[in-house]
Parts: C-alpha cells; structure tokens; sequence
C-alpha cells in the first residue's frame, strides 16, 4: 500500500472527530500530530511514511492493527461503460488517494479532515 493510499485512510478515519481523542488515551496523540503536520504542510513521501510507520506501531501497541495499513475490505467497482460523467471529490494537496463519489455535480464538497479544505471536484467520462 502506498503512501497515498496511508493518508487516504487516516484521512477518512479522521472525518469523525473521534480519531483524536482514540489515539490520545492510547499514547499516540503526539505521533499523531507529527504526521498530520507533515502531511499539511506538503512534506516529501519518505517522511510522511516514516510518520505514517511511527503512528501504526504505537496503535498496535495499544490493540489496533490497520489504522493506515490495508486491511482486507471489498470495494465495488465503478461502471466503466457508457457515456456517463461521474463527478467525484479528491485530495485537494494531491496528498492522498482519496476519492468521493458524488451523486450530482452540484454537491457541496466534502472536506478534508486533515487540512480541513474542502476537497477538490474532478469529472470522469465513464
């Protein structure tokens, strides 16, 4: 799993405000802080990474395997026939894969629960 992929995760599980106060009584909140800096403020992959690897053991450590590593999980396919436009939400820093699938075009965008903008709308032609 790459890095993108590790922000996407920590982002997701970010969102509902609980991750924070989890990692806190588990003795992480600093780790935690350390790579949500690094990753607002554009660091290179190797040191978000670092971070990310830094968080994850002391979340073992505290009885909590995969909070940004895969775990197994069954994600459907998007429809690729026709000529369908999909509109969809990104990463607005590019730092993750994170992708939101919107209904419409007119949506009000999701934010991003690490920098806290909101995300990024892109078309797809199916």
């Amino acid at each position: 799993m790459g890095v993108e992929e590790r922000i996407e995760r920590l982002c997701r599980r970010n969102a509902t405000g609980e991750l924070r106060a989890f990692v806190a009584r588990a003795g992480a909140g600093p780790a935690l802080e350390h790579v949500l800096d690094a990753i607002r403020a554009g660091a290179d992959s190797a040191t978000i990474e670092a971070g990310l690897d830094v968080l994850e053991e002391a979340m073992v450590d505290a009885g909590l395997d995969g909070l940004t590593d895969s775990v197994r999980a069954f994600v459907p396919p998007i429809p690729t026939s026709g000529h369908a436009i999909i509109f969809t939400w990104v990463c607005p820093q590019r730092s993750c894969s994170r992708v939101e699938i919107a209904t419409t075009g007119a949506e009000t965008a999701p934010a991003c629960a690490i920098s806290g903008q909101p995300l990024e709308q892109l078309q797809l032609r199916a």
